[in-house]
């Protein structure tokens, strides 16, 4: 289809060539539409071809299939057969070029076989040749095809195919363009919607974000953050940081560690301080930061931080707890063997006395004894402290315990310090031993009256109260539940921080040297701890103490237990009696106990000696009298295997303490199974007499 041209004629093609690609640049760099644009490269190439149709098909962001760019002069039909279609060796003229990403010249479209699939519609609709050439960016990526559709068979000449460059030339540039828009588009809407999901997450995190200057100027802070020093906006907060953050920081030279770590390590992470709030109260908070730097220097410090007060609170509770529970055991341990110790030194001075008329000698040993009573009372209390002392607990009205000791608490406390009672009527009962309730009383009673040298007010309450889930969150070691509440309050002197924290270890105390034990708290503790309770303290200097107490409450109907009545100990007794005790001299005094008042005794000094002996024994034995605590087997298990071989042998326990629950559960159903040490021979006589004539 080559053609001549005068000179006039190509001039007059050059001409309008030129003017119709300036045009068609203008509405490239006025981002016109791609499709209008395409359009009027079609439309200047089309003036210059008689008859002929041009048009362009896109390639799709798959690099796979086509789509249609513009052509509006190519039949309906065939533009909709072809739109979407894959590009491959013999996908007509146009996928072919771009599946080759080379020009593909197709003279006759009725016998070229890269038609046979478009070859029936191309005809109907009066197409016979195409020539396709590839559209390249300026790094040689195919971007689509320029096609010219001839109706008679034909290859372009010079001139058509120069055409043709243009005509692809300017297409490249267009698309290009195009693409460069979208992307950019694109770009936008995609930081548009990040920082939307960013303000989102920034202004609804529960936890706080900010950004702020080395020097504390704050410069954003999200609500959050806001919420935690108590603000109720973010604008707000950030009004009142005028003085910079370092104005929140409890400690100064917190501020400045965090400020050196940042400069030496550019972040930190989970740094705690303590921050004022709004209201001035102090919570704790943990910090993650990372430092932005520009040429080197620190300019913005960006992070986050958590309102970690609830869990400080519960680490300094467990803190305690591990703390007292480690106390306790220690004490527990020194006074087993303390009680050992001191069970020979009462029952060997015990055994002296009654051989000894009125002398010297006889008061010095008396005297020995008191102070072992003394110290055997001092046992006790570190054994109510550490929680392993056998109770004996019953189903107990507190309130009548509280009226019953009214007027000793009144003598107690003095005439300058009133003592107002408020006891709930309605008051459920309490499953505790009655003794250890009015010790706990009285010796919270003689700390407020210590803590009130210039008289005041006690006061003590009782009512009923339910552990709910919060609470039990706030107070580690309680569980929820129905309770009892007991509270002492008083008007005096009041305590510190750091004293309330140590307020109940053994041995610590506020008072002069000389005028405390340090075990009336402690006591106070135990006897709550081991009746499956929960003790506080408030307190502040000036403002006085309280101590709440929560006990649990019992199932309603539960009877108040009534003291049992004991028989009166005997002085003789002939059965024979199995005694197991690790330590020799208490052993001894123990045996010589017995021995006196008619006993046959027989001696085992742990449980393999005392299996070995019941077995060689032809006679009965009566009564077994073990220690709990016994080296290899425990007094329990040997209990087990001496009753399968004398079923109706009987089991008295003795013990300093047990903290062993299978022995503590077993012994606590039977009041008459157990004998604490230190034990005088009037009740250990009595005990096993009872043992003895109890019925089987």
């Amino acid at each position: 289809m080559s053609r001549e041209e005068s000179s006039h004629d190509q001039d007059r093609r050059a001409e309008i060539l030129l003017a119709g690609r300036n045009r068609i640049l203008e509405m490239v760099v006025s981002n016109s539409p791609l499709e209008e644009t395409l359009a009027a490269i079609l439309l200047m190439i089309e003036s210059q071809f008689d008859g002929m149709i041009c048009s362009v098909l896109l390639l799709d962001q798959d690099g796979l299939h086509t789509r249609h760019g513009a052509g509006a002069r190519l039949p309906e039909a065939y533009r909709r057969a072809i739109d979407g279609k894959a590009i491959g060796p013999k996908e007509g003229s146009c996928g072919t070029a771009m599946f080759r990403g080379e020009q593909v010249i197709v003279s006759d479209i009725l016998k070229d076989p890269l038609w046979d699939e478009y070859r029936d519609l191309a005809v109907r609709c009066g197409l016979r040749a195409c020539w396709s050439t590839p559209i390249l960016s300026h790094s040689a990526e195919i971007l689509g095809s320029f096609a010219v559709y001839c109706p008679q068979p034909g290859s372009p000449g010079p001139i058509e195919l120069e055409l043709i460059k243009t005509a692809t030339r300017i297409a490249s540039v267009a698309i290009e363009r195009w693409q460069s828009e979208l992307d950019r588009q694109r770009a936008q809407e995609n930081l548009r919607l990040a920082e939307l999901k960013y303000r989102s997450i920034f202004e609804q995190a529960v936890f706080g974000i900010f950004q702020s200057t080395p020097e504390g100027v704050c410069l954003s802070a999200n609500p959050a953050l806001a919420r935690m020093f108590g603000h109720e906006s973010a604008a707000e907060f950030m009004a009142s940081t005028t003085a910079g953050l370092q104005q929140f920081y409890v400690d100064p030279e917190s501020r400045a560690k965090f400020v050196r770590t940042m400069d030496e390590n550019g972040n930190v992470h989970d740094f705690e301080v303590q921050a004022y709030r709004k209201n001035g109260s102090v919570m704790w908070l943990s910090i993650s930061a990372h430092a932005i730097r520009d040429g080197g220097r620190v300019v913005r410090y960006e992070g986050m931080c958590q309102d970690i007060t609830e869990r400080k609170v519960l680490e300094k509770q467990l803190f305690q707890a591990q703390k007292m529970e480690a106390v306790g055991r220690l004490a527990g341990g020194i006074s087993h063997d303390f009680n050992n110790i001191l069970g020979v030194i009462l029952g060997q001075g015990e055994l002296l006395l009654k051989k000894l008329q009125p002398s010297e000698t006889r008061w010095r040993i008396e005297q020995i004894c008191q102070a072992g009573q003394r110290a055997a009372a001092l046992t006790g209390r570190l054994l109510a402290f550490s929680r392993q002392q056998i109770l004996q607990p019953a189903a107990l009205d507190l309130n009548q315990v509280v009226e019953n000791l009214a007027t000793m608490l009144n003598h107690l406390i003095g005439e300058d310090v009133a003592l107002v009672l408020s006891l709930d009527p309605e008051l459920g009962p309490i499953n505790a031993e009655a003794g250890q309730i009015e010790q706990l009383l009285m010796n919270l009673v003689v700390n407020a009256r210590d803590a009130m040298p210039r008289g005041g007010k006690l006061t003590i309450c009782t009512f009923n109260f339910e552990l709910d889930e919060s609470f039990c969150y706030q107070h580690a070691g309680t569980k929820p539940g129905q309770c009892v509440a007991l509270t002492v309050s008083d008007t005096g002197t009041g305590l510190d921080e750091k004293t309330s924290a140590r307020l109940f270890e053994p041995f610590f105390t506020t008072k002069e040297s000389g005028k405390g034990t340090g075990l009336g708290l402690a006591t106070v503790y135990g006897i709550v701890k081991q009746s499956g309770g929960y003790i506080s303290v408030d307190s502040e200097l000036g403002k006085g103490t309280a101590f709440s107490i929560y006990l649990p409450r019992v199932t309603e109907g539960g009877n108040a237990k009534k003291p049992g009545t004991f028989p009166p100990a005997l002085a003789c007794g002939n059965e024979t009696l199995l005694l197991v005790e690790d330590a020799a001299p208490l052993r001894d005094v123990t045996r010589e106990f017995l021995k006196e008042v008619g006993y046959v005794v027989l001696e085992a000094h742990d449980a393999l000696d005392a299996l070995k002996m019941a077995k060689h024994y032809q006679a009965e034995i009566s009564l077994l009298i073990t220690d709990v605590v016994l080296p290899g087997m425990n007094g329990r298990e040997l209990a087990e295997q001496l009753i399968l071989l004398r079923p109706g042998m009987k089991v008295l326990y003795i013990s300093g303490y047990t903290d062993d629950a299978i022995v503590r559960h077993g012994v606590s159903k039977s009041e008459l199974t157990f004998l604490e040490k230190p034990f005088t021979q009037d009740a250990l006589t009595r005990k096993v007499r009872e043992m003895l004539d109890a019925p089987t």
